[in-house]
């Protein structure tokens, strides 16, 4: 499988990238935030580097520099919520689902950057960490990617699974502002019938979907709207890509 050959290649660095993760993986809590963040970017973009990705981003002058916001991108592969180490210098968080507690590094990693992890069919347990994560947001300004698809992509024609209106809601109680993302390329990356030397990973930020944008919607009528940008702009993305 492509994954072990990327991983015998890199043999040396691994070693010495679990060796670091479980250091700071005992010790993190007594560090910085930023001094955290930095070294787990630091890392990953090694690692995109031993695997062969390129990223190519637009959009980046959307976002808001000193307020915490919701990043919302489609889902196609296990890499998504690492890419935006790339994209951002400083401290941000996600959620993800709970069986990735089962991967080993992989879990010191969301562990490190204060990461959640949300149990499916479990409305008690979202309602809880929807809560944790509004208090980040306006306790530690702490911004957040969620993906509201639920889950990966798996269409042949990369059409988007329906966006869930729960993701939405929390930051809408807040009047935070929402930033669509699209990506697209990061599928390529582990198919073992793509054999490229590099890999374009594209990334696209869309201008967000403020307060006074949805203030008199429903979340069914936000998850529809942000579906349909990041729908439109994964077409062109693909079409880029393609041309």
């Amino acid at each position: 499988m492509k994954i072990i050959k990327i991983v015998l290649k890199g043999i040396p660095y691994v070693f010495v990238s679990l060796f670091w993760i479980f250091i700071y993986g005992v010790t993190f809590k007594k560090k910085s935030r930023i001094k955290v963040y930095r070294k787990v970017k630091n890392l990953l973009e090694k690692v995109s580097s031993l695997i062969g990705i390129e990223y190519v981003v637009d959009g980046k002058e959307y976002l808001s520099v000193e307020q915490s916001y919701l990043l919302t991108p489609n889902h196609q592969a296990l890499i998504d919520p690492f890419i935006f180490f790339h994209v951002f210098n400083d401290p941000l968080s996600f959620v993800c689902k709970k069986e990735v507690k089962k991967i080993p590094a992989v879990n010191s990693i969301v562990n490190m950057i204060d990461g959640k992890y949300l149990e499916r069919d479990n409305l008690r347990q979202e309602i809880k960490i929807m809560k944790s994560i509004q208090k980040d947001m306006t306790d530690k300004n702490v911004k957040y990617i969620v993906f509201p698809e639920g889950t990966r992509t798996k269409n042949s024609d990369l059409s988007l699974n329906d966006f869930k209106p729960g993701a939405f809601k929390y930051t809408m109680d807040l009047g935070k502002k929402i930033y669509p993302v699209a990506i697209y390329g990061t599928k390529n990356v582990f198919d073992n019938k793509c054999k490229m030397k590099k890999y374009r990973v594209r990334v696209s930020i869309l201008p967000p979907i403020t307060k006074e944008i949805y203030q008199n919607m429903t979340t069914s009528e936000v998850a529809s709207l942000i579906h349909d940008k990041v729908q439109n702009r994964l077409n062109e993305l693909i079409e880029l890509e393609n041309a």
